[in-house]
């Protein structure tokens, strides 16, 4: 009996051999079709982002929905949505994603673009309280350009808070 042993064992090696590398070569086909999909939907999120720097927000809006039900806890899709509602003046939604994207990404509050567009729709909401600190928090940051733009709104909030 001693005798068969050795040859069992070789026969249960070969085996174990034979499912690991099954399962290492469905592991290789399983994420290559997932690179590919991150390859496609990388490509949908960029496209919408130069349909909106186009103006283009109704189609830009379009690319950005179908990424959203594979990435509800992705911080980038859901501000990029908020970025393209706040554009559509859909401030109410805009608001909604903005928070989505701040709670999965609770640093984007030292974020200068960030802070800015949630003062916008603050601002929008008349929410002039909320707008200004968010207005004020990103002028902290050296970003001459939202500085600016943060400028400009803050007076306007200034005028109406006095109002």
């Amino acid at each position: 009996m001693s005798k068969h042993k050795p040859l069992n064992n070789t026969y249960i090696f070969v085996g174990l051999l034979v499912i690991s590398l099954a399962c290492i070569i469905v592991i290789l086909i399983t994420s290559q079709e997932q690179d590919k999909k991150f390859i496609e939907d990388y490509q949908i999120f960029m496209a919408a982002q130069q349909l909106e720097k186009k103006g283009n927000y109704d189609d830009a809006e379009k690319l950005i929905q179908r990424l959203l039900p594979q990435y509800q806890k992705n911080y980038q899709v859901q501000w990029h949505y908020g970025t393209i509602l706040l554009n559509q003046k859909k401030y109410t939604e805009a608001e909604e994603q903005m928070r989505l994207a701040r709670e999965i990404r609770p640093a984007l509050v030292m974020t200068p673009r960030y802070l800015y567009e949630y003062g916008q729709i603050s601002y929008y909401l008349n929410n002039l309280e909320v707008a200004e600190r968010y207005l004020l928090e990103s002028q902290k940051y050296n970003q001459p350009e939202i500085n600016k733009k943060s400028r400009e709104l803050l007076e306007v909030v200034a005028k109406g808070k006095k109002g």
